[in-house]
């Protein structure tokens, strides 16, 4: 799985703020320096929290079937909706990305996030606004 955090995007936009904030501490009495340093690193570190959250959401990894999403389709593996589990929302892992509802149109309407389930690779969490629902690969 891809990880934003070791991706050569978020070390382009990380390591020169650290780098000015050196240099901006290096600088000592230079007031004007050290606040022109600062600002910089303060810019690029909103500058990737900014593509990270664009990442997330435009990370597409699969499809949902109809307005309700009786079932997501990832990799070919298809989730059906699981309420007889014993899995709660603290249980979520890892972000894996987000799924699309692709119409007849082939517009894409509002994603879906997703995460796996820690312990177990046969539930996946998905939450769509402030509604959260386990979903367990289809026999």
């Amino acid at each position: 799985m891809f990880t934003f955090f070791l991706s050569p995007l978020f070390a382009a936009l990380i390591v020169p703020p650290i780098i000015f904030f050196v240099k901006g501490i290096k600088a000592g009495g230079n007031k004007r320096k050290v606040a022109i340093y600062i600002a910089v690193t303060i810019a690029c570190i909103i500058l990737a929290a900014g593509f990270k959250i664009y990442y997330d959401i435009n990370h597409v990894i699969g499809t949902y079937n109809g307005y309700e999403s009786d079932e997501i389709v990832i990799d070919g593996v298809t989730y059906v909706e699981d309420y007889a589990n014993e899995y709660s929302s603290s249980d979520k892992g890892h972000y894996l990305g987000s799924v699309v509802n692709v119409n007849a149109n082939e517009r894409r309407t509002e994603p879906k996030f997703v995460w796996d389930v820690k312990g177990t690779d046969e539930y996946i969490y998905v939450l769509y606004a402030y509604d959260g629902t386990f979903y367990k690969k289809a026999d």
